[in-house]
């Protein structure tokens, strides 16, 4: 064969197996249906986090020390401990997931239940998973009470807001009612075991 012959097949066959490969060709993007999106593609992101005017992500703080507070006996205790240089917000909500060795008692919440932490001003926002909404509601008044002492034993913290996909979250108190906007220290102190 031609050399000639053989380049000639070679462009055809490109032009061809081109057209063929489900490169659309229309001039336009088309929509795909929801539920032919394969899992996941089309579910809005949990770990985006639309910055506000004055929303503080992770900078760092001047604290060197922070109160976590753990589930000891059906009571809230917190625990001093020291925070590594520079320390960040989302390095003390690591602390109440994973507390340090040593530190009494337990934690209701896990490694990755809280998808976001900001702070604006005084109020620190907290972007929980679904599933903490779901826990038993004793269980999910001590993952706000842990949250929140610990949050608010921070110089120039007091108090802590919680969301859920982006939306408001509505958390229960320990006084059996609920809360929904920005939760103090006060709001949870019947959680706190008194140490004489």
């Amino acid at each position: 064969m031609r050399r000639s012959t053989v380049v000639g097949l070679a462009v055809v066959a490109l032009v061809v197996g081109g057209a063929s490969c489900g490169v659309p060709r229309d001039r336009e993007a088309r929509r795909i249906p929801a539920d032919e999106l394969p899992y996941g593609l089309g579910s809005p992101s949990l770990t985006t986090t639309t910055e506000l005017p004055g929303t503080v992500l992770d900078e760092p703080l001047v604290d060197r020390v922070v109160d976590v507070h753990t589930v000891v006996e059906g009571r809230l205790v917190g625990t001093r401990v020291a925070l590594g240089t520079p320390a960040t917000i989302a390095d003390v909500v690591g602390l109440v997931e994973s507390p340090p060795r040593g530190t009494p008692g337990r934690t209701v919440l896990r490694p990755g239940d809280v998808v976001a932490a900001s702070r604006q001003g005084t109020v620190v926002t907290i972007e929980l998973l679904d599933t903490v909404l779901e826990l038993p509601t004793a269980e999910q008044s001590f993952a706000v009470g842990q949250l929140v002492l610990t949050l608010t034993s921070l110089s120039g913290i007091d108090g802590v807001s919680f969301t859920v996909a982006g939306a408001n979250a509505v958390v229960p108190l320990p006084d059996g009612s609920v809360g929904q906007g920005t939760i103090t220290a006060d709001d949870v102190s019947d959680l706190i075991r008194d140490t004489e």
